[in-house]
This record gives structure tokens, sequence and C-alpha cells, in this order.
């Protein structure tokens, strides 16, 4: 008997995997497959589906409920609830590119910006060896509310880009912050489109900074967190690099969303005994598998 062929075994795992009654396949997925996703958090749970091992801590109990794309994760702040791990998942004052899904289920109160304990901390991304850190935060002043992208200098002043914004209770925004060393700009984008950028954002810091990344939080020192929110959010996606705007308008999807998905060492085109795995729900990182 001739040995199945190798393109055969391929087109026979796609049929028994689009025939499966447990997987729902109506989340459109973005493929990213030069290396560049240092952590992808999809928030069904707190595993990091980029395979490099960055699990979250789950504090306090954050729920994970129905999302933007399948689950996300909620937080409370009168529950003081986040998300945080002990890392900075290998950015280190570099190029980098944040992006992440939001929900503001309460309004901040008044703030004014800056550390203010009212305000809500989205997402920071901290290093101790340069003394940099990578902040997206919305607050309100006098009824008026705005989103800071901030680049962080610990001990010299910080590089922030704030662009006036409500994000509506209720409503799920597609929020990323793009730094590119190179041009040494901050780029800000809001539901796939780039708003005000900031220059002269390079250098590092001379203070010292937290080794950290925190979804729902900041964390400045020690274990407490200095603010909290209550907010959901999914499909938390980390790059070594700026996002494309090809990458960014594939995520947004012309707002329904796109989760995305990995492939890791499958080269180009990849071996036909290897496929794409973009599965949600079944305890498979989203990246390229051998078979």
């Amino acid at each position: 008997m001739r040995k199945p062929t190798a393109l055969l075994l391929v087109l026979l795992t796609l049929t028994l995997y689009f025939v499966r009654p447990d997987v729902s396949h109506a989340v459109s997925s973005y493929e990213i497959s030069d290396g560049s996703v240092r952590a992808l958090w999809s928030l069904e749970n707190t595993t990091d589906d980029s395979g490099n091992g960055y699990t979250l801590t789950n504090n306090n109990t954050v729920d994970f409920v129905a999302g933007k794309l399948n689950n996300a994760a909620s937080t409370t702040r009168a529950l003081t609830q986040y998300l945080d791990i002990a890392s900075d998942i290998g950015i280190t004052g570099g190029s980098v590119g944040i992006a992440l899904w939001v929900k503001i289920n309460a309004q901040p109160a008044e703030g004014n910006g800056g550390g203010n304990p009212n305000n809500y901390w989205l997402f920071q991304q901290g290093d101790d060896g340069v003394d940099v850190n990578y902040a997206i935060v919305y607050w309100d002043n006098a009824g008026t509310y705005y989103v800071d992208f901030n680049r962080g200098r610990d001990g010299v002043a910080d590089c922030n880009t704030t662009i006036t914004q409500t994000l509506t209770t209720g409503t799920y925004f597609h929020i990323i912050l793009n730094y590119d060393s190179g041009t040494q700009v901050v780029t800000p984008y809001i539901n796939g489109v780039a708003k005000t950028t900031a220059t002269s954002c390079t250098g590092n810091g001379t203070g010292s900074n937290n080794e950290i990344v925190t979804i729902g939080a900041w964390k400045r020192s020690g274990t407490t967190p200095y603010t909290l929110t209550t907010a959901n959010y999914d499909e938390v996606v980390v790059l070594n690099r700026p996002f494309t705007s090809d990458e960014i308008s594939g995520m947004y999807n012309g707002g329904t969303g796109a989760e995305v998905c990995i492939t890791v060492g499958c080269g180009t085109p990849a071996p036909a005994a290897q496929i794409t795995r973009c599965i949600r729900g079944i305890g498979i990182s989203r990246q390229c598998t051998s078979r």
C-alpha cells in the first residue's frame, strides 16, 4: 500500500478540523509570521499564546467573560483586580508595538493626567535595565477624557502623546501604541486611525523601574498597584517593532476585530507537513505546529 503524502496528511488534518463541532470558526484571524511577537494574550485565560511562556498572574480573581473576540478579562477597580507578570518580556526601551481591545465599564473619576490614582492605566510595560516604560493611560479632566500614549524615562522627562478621546462605556475600542526607535516617533492609533505623533522620544532613564507588564493597573514599585481600572480587555499583542499599517487594518478588521495568528519557524512557504493553527478554546497556542 502506498503511504499517504505529506500534502494528503495536511488536507486530512484540515478536513477533520473544519468538521469539528466543538470549535467555533466565527472569529477572523490575521497572521504575523516574522517572529516579532513577544507576547500574545488572547485573554481566554492567563496563558501567553505566543509560545514565549509569559503567563500572567491573576490578581484577586479577574473574571473571564464574553468579550470582543471570544472571551475577555474583566477587571473591577473596587476589587483590586488586575493581571501582571514580573518580566520586561524582551522589550528594553527600543521599538515596540502594543495593541489591545478595551471596553470601559465605568468611567474614571477626575484625575488630571500623570500618576493620579484615579487614572486608568490600561497597559504598562517596564524594563529596569534601561529604566524605560511604555504605558497607555485613560483619564478625565473636568469631564473631558484623554488617552495618553507614553514612553516614560525614569529620572528624565517622559515622551507623552495625549489624545482627546472618550472611550464610551460599554463599547470596545482598538488601541495601539507604536514606537519606532529609528525615527524616534510614538504613533498612537484608535480604531485603526493614526492620531497626532510625538517626536524626540529617544534615550533611556536614570532612575529605577520595574521589570513588569500590567493589564488594568499601574505598579510603580513593590507589589501594591497604584492605580486600577474597571474595564474588559481582549487580544493584547506586543511586538518588538511597530505594527505596520496593514497589520493595524487587519487586526481592526472594519471594527469586528481579528485575532492574531502567528507562524514560527515555518519558512516561506511553510512545509506541507506544517499548518498554521488559529484555534481557541482547546489549549493550543496560536502558532505553526509540526504534524
